[in-house]
């Protein structure tokens, strides 16, 4: 146990008598939790919590396509209203990003928001 005091006693003097170098490596050190934990927290929240649903392994996406467009087209309304009749999909909604205009004390912005169907009853 007096050996590691010993060193530590020597590491801080080393430390105190080299302030740029003191300065570089806590800067480093915190530039490197704080990434680690900004990253581990964007993992944490996409990735690794599970989803606040029920059964969010029955969750799916529909889309309609021909062999003219995209493999992931985009349905239309009366397509919606057919899907609603399948009882296999309980609680479908349907939604189309829009670009909409929030105007506050004279000046707007254009900022994109979701137009959304009504949760069918069951």
């Amino acid at each position: 146990m007096d050996a590691f005091r010993q060193d530590l006693r020597q590491a801080a003097r080393l430390l105190v008598k080299h302030p740029g170098f003191t300065a570089v490596a806590v800067m480093s050190l915190a530039l490197g939790i704080g990434a680690n934990t900004a990253i581990f927290s964007l993992v944490n929240a996409l990735l690794l919590r599970p989803m606040p649903v029920a059964r969010p392994s029955e969750i799916v996406s529909v889309f309609t396509s021909d062999f003219s467009g995209p493999i992931y087209g985009v349905s239309s309304y009366p397509d919606y209203l057919d899907f609603r009749r399948v009882d296999a999909l309980s609680g479908l909604v349907a939604w189309a990003p829009t670009p909409v205009a929030i105007s506050q004390d004279g000046q707007s912005q254009r900022v994109f928001a979701e137009t959304v169907s009504a949760l069918r009853a069951e």
